[in-house]
């Protein structure tokens, strides 16, 4: 039974998916910290429907960063263990991150344009070499050595 390697660009892709994990999560704890310091919640006895407002709009935003933390580890692990699907969701994850990338692109600011030309050019290659026959095959050799 031969074990196939992991190639170098699938383990670096796995590693950013899981720093990006990470990230997510400790961006999310500063926004909340932030929120609770400036303490800029609204009364629940006077502005109970504010109140309300905000703890759903909290709630919504925190469960999106959780949600996509939860999403980049499931790819990086998969990445890691050379499973179709993580190639898929790096690929689906490659072709979203355009959209910053973009947007970066479009505030024609040096430093904004500077970092839209690097996201959108890490997601380019990034895709482009998910999509290589060669790196394709290794993904599909992987899963059909499965029990």
């Amino acid at each position: 039974m031969g074990t196939q390697s992991r190639p170098l660009g699938v383990t670096i892709l796995s590693l950013t998916a899981f720093a990006t994990s990470l990230a997510l999560v400790v961006l999310l704890g500063a926004f909340l910290v932030s929120v609770y310091r400036n303490n800029e919640w609204p009364s629940v006895t006077k502005a109970t429907g504010e109140f309300v407002w905000v703890c759903s709009w909290l709630s919504l935003f925190s469960a999106s960063f959780l949600g996509l933390a939860y999403i980049s580890f499931i790819a990086g692990l998969d990445l890691w263990k050379l499973k179709n699907r993580g190639r898929n969701l790096a690929s689906v994850s490659m072709i979203l991150l355009l959209l910053p990338g973009v947007l970066f692109l479009l505030l024609r600011e040096t430093l904004a344009t500077w970092e839209g030309a690097a996201i959108c050019a890490f997601s380019v290659v990034s895709l482009v070499y998910l999509q290589l026959p060669s790196i394709r095959r290794r993904f599909e050799l992987s899963s059909t050595q499965l029990p």
